[in-house]
This record gives structure tokens, sequence and C-alpha cells, in this order.
């Protein structure tokens, strides 16, 4: 009995490992097909922003980059039906999606390293 609990328990643990990735690989593919984007330079010229669509409908991707090196700093995917809108630069963050609630929709200025981490991935 204890040698099927620890298999179902491994059969388990390799399905949502599949299963994640398989969602993870999709997304990165459906990111890199990004079309149509727009850039967008801060105020204080050291932030560059970049709104473009997505494959799907009404997906949207948001991109930070720093100017003088062109490092991607940040990534956000979301919801929107019209992407190309100007963006909201504010010394302590940049708001990427106009229609979002509470404090979605924006990234911190400078942006966190877990921000910068998740920018590495692809």
């Amino acid at each position: 009995m204890m040698r099927l609990v620890k298999f179902l328990a491994k059969l388990l643990v390799i399905l949502v490992a599949l299963v994640s990735s398989l969602i993870y690989g999709c997304n990165a593919l459906n990111r890199s097909a990004r079309y149509q984007c727009e850039q967008e330079r801060s105020h204080t010229g050291q932030y560059i922003g970049e709104t473009c669509f997505l494959p799907r409908e009404y997906g949207a991707l948001f991109r930070l980059y720093e100017a003088r090196t062109g490092e991607l700093l940040a990534e956000r995917k979301y919801i929107e039906p019209e992407p190309h809108k100007n963006l909201i630069w504010n010394p302590i963050f940049v708001q990427y999606d106009l229609g979002a609630t509470e404090n979605n929709g924006v990234v911190d200025l400078p942006p966190t390293w877990l921000d910068r981490v998740r920018a590495k991935l692809p």
C-alpha cells in the first residue's frame, strides 16, 4: 500500500511539472510572436517602455528597458483591446495598463529584483 502511495505521489509531481512546463512554453511562444510594437521614452530618459500586440485576441505585452544599455528590466502580459495608449511615467512607477485596478498595471521604478529575474526568463 505504501509503495502505491509513493508511486502515485511521484506520478502526480511529474504530471504537475509537465503541465506547468507546457503552459509556460505556450506563453513564452505567444510572447515571442509580438507585433506592432511602439516605444516611449521616460521623461528622465532613463527608461524605454514598449507596448505590443500579442497573437491572441486582446492580448498585449509591456516591456521596460534601460535606455542606456537596452537591457530588458521587466515584462508584463495583460488583456487590453487597445494597448497603444500613452504610458503614464511617474518618478516611482510607470503605468502601462490604464484600465487596471489597484496596483495592477504598473511597474515600479527602478524595477524590483524579482522583475529583473523574471525578465531574464524566456
